[in-house]
Formats: C-alpha cells, structure tokens, sequence
C-alpha cells in the first residue's frame, strides 16, 4: 500500500521548518570567523531574538497580491482542458487538466501560491504568483500531418523572457478537435492583454 505525498502548502518539511532554520542560523553564525585578524564568536542568544523579529516583521502576502497575475489564472478556467507544460534547463513535466480547482495560499517565507491539486491525475502543481512577470500569447502548429494550429499561454518570469510555464489548449483526439468557443475565449484573452504588444507585463 502507497501513501501519498502530502502537499507543500499543508506540511512542514525540515527546510521550511521555523525552528530548524533559527537552529541552524545560530550554529553558522557562532562558528568562529576572523575579524581583522582576530579570532571572534556571536552570541547565538542575539542571534536567536535577531532571527525571530525578523519573521515577525515579514510582511505576508495577502488575498489582494498579484490581482492581475490572480485575474488571468482565474481566466483560464473558461478555456477547458489544458495541457499544463513546466519545463526547467534538466526537465519537462506535462499535465493534462482544468484551472476548475485552482486555488490560493501561502506557501513556505510567506509567499503566495496558485495551487492545482488534484488526486485522481496524481496532480500537484504550485505556482508563486511574485515569480511571474509577464504572459505571452501565441499560436503554434502542431506536430501532427494535418498541421493544425495550437492556441497557447506562456507565463513568463521575472525577466519577462524567460518561459516558465506553458498552457496549451488541448484537444481530444486532434488537434481540430477544439471546440470554436474555446478559440473564441482564448482570442479575447489575447486581445485584452496583448493587443498592442506581444507580451503583457503585470504590474
């Protein structure tokens, strides 16, 4: 019997745990180092309360943060089935899905994610909303003999080059197979956003 993994949002592994970063703060800092020549220590009693007024003085982000980022994600939910494309410089991970049960929480330093979550695709995706920058539209070809045209989002970071995260709208058997409505929905979003530019900066 397999268990699965529990979310990020909803745990606390070793990295995010408060308690193991103040520890473990307060034992690199009090390592002697060499000042001017001379052989110093911390004491790891400041340390501690230094570390703790600085988690109480992060400023969380709220429900409000990011709205256009927000209002866009929540956009997509009218476009149906979308291939989800994460792609790193090593990886390439796809997901077939819907944004239906997109939602909003704090991860790990206080940050804002979009959340999907969804275990029946084994799917558990985390997006934090202040690394998204900008958004691009465009339309493809596909790789299949008919040669038809792919409808695509892609989020880029803060860089606003840089593609962080691709959503295609996905068809059933061919790519004809998307439905005139769901074209429609991505033409508007295209022209609200990028009607005269090819990339939308969020601000």
């Amino acid at each position: 019997m397999t268990t699965a993994m529990p979310s990020f949002v909803c745990s606390f592994p070793f990295s995010t745990c408060r308690y193991c970063r103040r520890r473990s703060l307060v034992e690199l800092r009090t390592r002697q180092f060499c000042v001017r020549g001379r052989v110093a220590r911390i004491n790891p009693a400041i340390l501690w309360l230094q570390c703790v007024d600085a988690e109480k003085t992060a400023q969380p982000q709220t429900e409000e943060s990011f709205s256009q980022v927000k209002q866009l994600l929540e956009s997509t939910k009218k476009l149906g089935k979308l291939r989800i494309i994460v792609t790193n410089d090593a990886c390439v991970m796809e997901s077939i899905c819907t944004t239906e049960k997109l939602f909003y929480a704090q991860g790990p330093n206080q940050a804002l994610y979009a959340n999907l979550i969804d275990t029946s695709l084994n799917l558990d995706l985390h997006i934090k909303l202040e690394a998204i920058g900008a958004v691009r539209f465009e339309q493809g070809v596909s790789r299949t003999p008919s040669k038809d045209p792919t409808y695509i989002i892609r989020w880029l970071g803060k860089d606003h080059t840089t593609v962080v995260l691709s959503m295609f709208l996905q068809w059933d058997k061919e790519p004809r197979d998307i439905s005139s409505e769901r074209i429609e929905e991505w033409k508007k979003l295209k022209e609200e956003y990028c009607q005269n530019s090819p990339t939308y900066v969020f601000q």
